[in-house]
């Protein structure tokens, strides 16, 4: 892709990763509600900004907690509360525990302390409180700042909030698949200039609000990057898109975009396929550009790939490695750990692309793959965006 994302992961150690059974689970919360159909409207208001939140009741205090992300791999939980903070989410935390109408709870299940934080750089705001009790000093709000209902139970109400209409105009990024017709899912960026990486990301096919750039031409830049179609882009005047593209008033304002199947002989840059550090594990983020490459295969059978692995840096390491039947996208105390070379890693990671692709039904005769170790770098390795090194790239051998 033209655009390169450099997301800063979380290393962590396996030596002090407890066992499955003692593990918690964690949550990464953006909206606390005393009433049901509050935290269902910003669960909703959510979904308006493309987070694909959901909601469950915390018993032990009676509140309704909008979340986004759970799961048992601390380190994956702070990854994404990062980003929640990144997109605007600014009093998003974690919550360790249980959730639901019949999640039990003990002492053991209280935020996690300062000290049990991983070194990354939270926001300031970042709420962390005892025993899973949200913040009563705050309203709850929208990401605009807007009320949307108390989180003080002695303040919360129940009278219904209205649902607030999000700023700017609605949108839809069509994409299209150029041989067939058919909708392509995937992600579109939008950009004030095509000199920066900077960019709001938005689902293609699906309704979204924008508000006027911020630049002196009053234009905005789309660039979409779908695995398995050539990179697109376009340009529109915002203050004339309705005309442009002939939207009515209240309507979607839908802009096309024509995608192009890759061809033999086409490299594929899966920008957003992370690896856990010296591992093979990707990321929990990995997973759109994957079952992207995924579709890809499965739509046409023609395709044949080759899956080129790398590194960043061609020293010996100790590598962290699945095993048949562990889970793809998270640290595991029964992950392997082995002394191993640049280009072994890097074969290992074409091989984990490989098997996930396998287990959503590709067939492994079509896939082969080869270690490149740390001997093609795309950036400087002792530079600031050195993981970005650490990848796989997709060549189409057949098509």
């Amino acid at each position: 892709m033209n655009l390169r994302i450099i997301v800063f992961g979380i290393f962590v150690a396996l030596c002090s990763v407890p066992s499955l059974a003692q593990q918690s689970t964690y949550y990464v919360v953006i909206g606390v509600f005393k009433v049901e159909e509050n935290a269902q409207r910003f669960m909703e208001y959510a979904h308006t900004v493309n987070v694909p939140a959901t909601y469950a009741l915390n018993p032990l205090h009676n509140h309704y907690y909008v979340y986004v992300r759970s799961t048992a791999n601390k380190g994956s939980a702070y990854d994404i509360l990062k980003r929640m903070q990144e997109e605007g989410f600014l009093d998003a935390w974690v919550f360790k525990g249980g959730l639901g109408q019949s999640a039990q709870f003990s002492s053991e299940h209280t935020e996690i302390a300062e000290a049990e934080k991983p070194a990354t750089n939270l926001s300031p705001t970042t709420t962390i409180t005892e025993n899973g009790t949200p913040p009563v000093d705050q309203p709850d709000t929208n990401t605009n700042g807007q009320q949307v209902a108390a989180t003080d139970p002695a303040t919360a109400t129940t009278t219904p909030v209205e649902k607030v209409k999000p700023a700017g105009k609605p949108f839809m990024f069509k994409l299209i698949n150029g041989s067939n017709g058919k909708d392509v899912m995937g992600q579109v960026h939008v950009l004030e200039s095509d000199r920066t990486n900077k960019y709001q990301g938005y689902n293609g096919n699906e309704t979204v609000y924008l508000t006027a750039p911020n630049n002196k031409g009053g234009r905005w830049y789309v660039t979409c990057q779908v695995i398995g179609f050539q990179p697109i882009g376009t340009v529109f005047v915002y203050a004339n898109a309705e005309k442009t593209y002939k939207a009515a008033a209240e309507q979607d304002i839908v802009i096309p975009l024509e995608l192009t199947r890759v061809r033999k002989g086409d490299y594929i840059e899966m920008d957003n396929v992370k690896f856990f550090e010296n591992s093979n594990i990707f990321k929990p983020e990995s997973s759109r550009e994957l079952d992207e490459l995924v579709a890809m295969m499965v739509e046409d059978p023609d395709y044949k790939i080759k899956l080129h692995g790398h590194t960043n840096g061609e020293q010996d390491r100790e590598i962290v490695s699945l095993t048949e039947g562990q889970d793809f996208f998270a640290l595991d105390p029964a992950n392997q750990r082995a002394n191993g070379s640049a280009k072994t890693l890097s074969t290992l990671r074409a091989e984990s692309v490989k098997n996930y692709l396998i287990s959503k039904g590709v067939e492994g005769s079509r896939i082969s793959v080869r270690g490149e170790g740390g001997t093609q770098p795309i950036f400087d390795p002792r530079g600031g965006a050195a993981s970005n090194n650490d990848r796989v790239e997709v060549e189409i051998t057949k098509h």
